[in-house]
């Protein structure tokens, strides 16, 4: 979990916490039967199954040998995808001197410093533009053609929920950028997760989501990605990055603006990008290109009660008849709904929320830290 410059070894107590965290969450859930560590640098768990596998049929486990072979290639692919992304973020930062924002101008956001109307306070040429840093990374992805072919001026997203002054320029449709946020790109993608990489809703009651009405109607749906920066979890109501608790501050947020020498808990144990789900149940997952009401980034302390994400408390009470919105989660967390107040079931490969660590690898989740490891 990346943190932020300038603060005493209070720091490092909150990365001791965080690794705690995740390893007592996860095993209670029992998505690690054991955790293993490596010499090289990163973090590396995996997971023993349980069951009788001396008595196989001989056909059963000749296929099972397959199966656990393609698995192993596309967990490697995945590897390299989150490594190239994390190279990418490095490239981005050699040359800008920093790295990207996770959001900018989110008019998804209708309360906190970070909603573009209060933003008007100190820049009155804001507007709505509903757009995700990766963007402007596309040229350190081999994607400058597609970089280019963007109108940066112009909003990528339509969601504006409280209207007002900070308004849109244009609708991505005509504007064009709903084409840029509806490309599918193969290296924000999991090879191992099913989901669906476009959100497809197009309903005009529920508005949040799609990149326009314009352009879910013409066929343009939100790209989506496995893995996106590590961020505090927000939907309606977020702060300023730079206004965070610098002891529990990730590396990205709204309008961030972070560098590598802030990252004072060192780069090879502060976490700069997250694997998440295709598909969740509640709320939408993240896309790549524009900001919508939530799926804007991916949070590794999801989970965590805490009051105005200040004060973690680690919560590792079972699941509930009626959770809270937060927690308890953890990595692969599947627990979920019928809404809130029934019986919960789950669904592999789909997180109970947006913005949660997981994946459909066996034993949890990649993540890549911030000198680029995985």
């Amino acid at each position: 979990m990346a943190s932020a410059a300038e603060q005493p070894a209070g720091g490092r107590q909150d990365l001791i916490w965080a690794g705690r965290f995740l390893i007592r969450l996860s095993f209670w859930q029992g998505e690690i039967d054991h955790v293993t560590t490596s010499s090289e640098p990163g973090i590396h768990a995996d997971r023993t199954f349980g069951g009788d596998r001396d008595h196989r049929d001989p056909d059963c486990a000749v296929a099972a040998g397959r199966a656990q072979a393609r698995e192993a290639a596309r967990r490697t692919t995945c590897r390299d995808h989150l490594h190239n992304l994390a190279l990418a973020l490095h490239n981005y930062h050699d040359a800008q001197g920093l790295f990207p924002y996770s959001t900018l101008n989110d008019c998804a956001l209708s309360s906190g410093s970070a909603a573009p109307n209060n933003l008007l306070n100190t820049n009155p040429n804001i507007h709505c533009l509903n757009k995700r840093g990766w963007v402007d990374v596309l040229p350190y992805m081999d994607q400058g053609p597609l970089h280019n072919a963007a109108d940066h001026s112009q909003a990528f997203g339509s969601y504006n929920p409280s209207g007002g002054p900070a308004s849109f320029m244009s609708d991505p449709f005509p504007n064009g950028n709903a084409r840029i946020v509806s490309t599918l790109i193969p290296l924000f993608i999991c090879p191992s997760d099913d989901g669906d990489p476009y959100y497809k809703g197009c309903s005009p009651t529920v508005p949040h989501y799609p990149i326009s009405m314009q352009a879910c109607q013409n066929g343009l749906f939100g790209a989506k990605t496995s893995y996106d920066m590590s961020v505090l979890r927000y939907s309606s109501s977020q702060a300023l990055w730079t206004q965070h608790n610098r002891l529990i501050r990730r590396l990205f947020g709204a309008h961030s603006d972070s560098r590598l020498k802030d990252v004072y808990d060192g780069h090879s144990n502060s976490v700069m990008l997250v694997h998440g789900t295709l598909d969740v149940r509640n709320g939408v997952a993240n896309t790549w290109g524009y900001t919508k009401w939530v799926g804007n980034g991916i949070d590794l302390g999801a989970g965590v009660t805490n009051n105005a994400a200040e004060n973690p408390v680690v919560d590792t009470s079972p699941p509930s008849a009626s959770p809270t919105l937060y927690g308890p989660e953890g990595i692969n967390f599947w627990w979920c709904c019928p809404w809130w107040t029934g019986n919960q079931d789950q669904v592999f490969g789909r997180t109970r929320n947006w913005g949660a660590p997981g994946s459909q690898h066996a034993g949890g989740c990649f993540v890549a830290l911030a000198d680029g490891s995985v």
